[in-house]
């Protein structure tokens, strides 16, 4: 299952970590995440550069965002060789974009290598209620899911970021909370034995 969060920039400090479930399946790894969305390039950027002081790696950040919007990021990324920005930069331009429904048409959108390991970006051919389109977030609850989308496909970026650990988590919360034009998501994935 996942258990998702908003925190705003009074509560960065307490991330639920949730009571879990069961004792098997908090025994259980587990994925957690903070996502935040991002108006400005700027600030996208001070919040990855700080997440890459902080010690987040390209396996554990993902960029979101229209294929036409990443492109802002080309000259800052070439600008800053080894960085954690290169790497998403890199790692993002060079993903298949995909169609996603708005409600009104359909944008191209590019995420990173981790934001499609989770499911971020999903075909909904088997649910039906999206006709068989791509959609961001398939995971999240419908409301968050179409906020997500409106601000992608005003050209936001979406930031997600892995972390190990609840405290990983928020570090990384209070990170993009310093940042974000937005709230701050949370989720938590426990992987469900089959």
């Amino acid at each position: 299952g996942t258990q998702a969060r908003e925190m705003s920039r009074d509560d960065a400090g307490s991330v639920a970590a949730g009571d879990g479930g069961p004792v098997s399946q908090r025994l259980q790894p587990k994925t957690r995440l903070a996502i935040a969305t991002f108006l400005s390039r700027d600030h996208l950027v001070e919040a990855i550069d700080e997440l890459d002081r902080a010690g987040f790696g390209g396996d554990q950040v993902s960029i979101v965002g229209l294929d036409q919007t990443l492109k802002v990021l080309a000259p800052l990324a070439a600008s800053k060789p080894g960085s954690l920005l290169a790497d998403l930069y890199h790692t993002t331009a060079s993903a298949e974009p995909s169609l996603m429904y708005t409600g009104d048409g359909f944008v191209l959108v590019v995420s990173g290598p981790l934001w499609q390991a989770i499911g971020g970006t999903e075909s909904s051919i088997d649910r039906g209620s999206d006709g068989g389109r791509i959609v961001v977030g398939a995971w999240m609850d419908p409301a968050t899911r179409t906020e997500l989308t409106r601000l992608i496909s005003a050209g936001a970026f979406v930031l997600a970021v892995s972390a190990d650990t609840v405290d990983q988590q928020r570090r990384s919360a209070r990170i993009l909370l310093s940042h974000s034009s937005h709230r701050v998501q949370t989720h938590e994935f426990t992987p469900v034995k089959s």
